[in-house]
């Protein structure tokens, strides 16, 4: 019995520093410097990780939507490890677990959106994906 115990108290504690700790080779950036990323680098990609429904709620042109759970399987068709790639996500959490797997799949040049406290998208919601309805344009 304590050894299920002590299992599963390892099994959560993996779980938890794997969704605190930074990914190693993310670069967060400022909404702001995004622009100037995006116009000094001509094939930089902006990966969109929600759900098909909430990106069709909400999106900018040129993102590309692939689903984190998708993201395994399709994201030959679309990326290339060669190109830069701004991650969006519904979530910081979202986020990483998409760069993780992006890191592991050979990517070098990942970037996030930084949070920022109390910013909102134009309906209201937070997340790292908000930053594309006001810098991106």
């Amino acid at each position: 019995m304590i050894w299920l115990l002590l299992a599963a108290v390892i099994v959560i504690g993996v779980w938890l520093l794997r969704n605190i700790l930074p990914v190693h080779g993310l670069t967060p950036i400022h909404p702001d410097d995004l622009k100037v990323i995006a116009r000094d680098q001509e094939d930089i990609k902006m990966l969109d990780v929600r759900d098909p429904v909430d990106y069709l709620r909400e999106h900018e042109n040129g993102t590309v939507n692939i689903s984190l759970g998708r993201l395994p399987y399709l994201w030959k068709k679309e990326l290339s490890t060669s190109e830069p790639v701004v991650i969006l996500g519904g979530s910081s959490r979202q986020s990483k677990q998409a760069a993780r797997f992006l890191k592991r799949v050979g990517f070098r040049q990942l970037y996030i959106i930084k949070d920022e406290p109390g910013r909102k998208n134009r309906q209201g919601q937070t997340g790292t994906a908000v930053c594309c309805s006001d810098c991106c344009r």
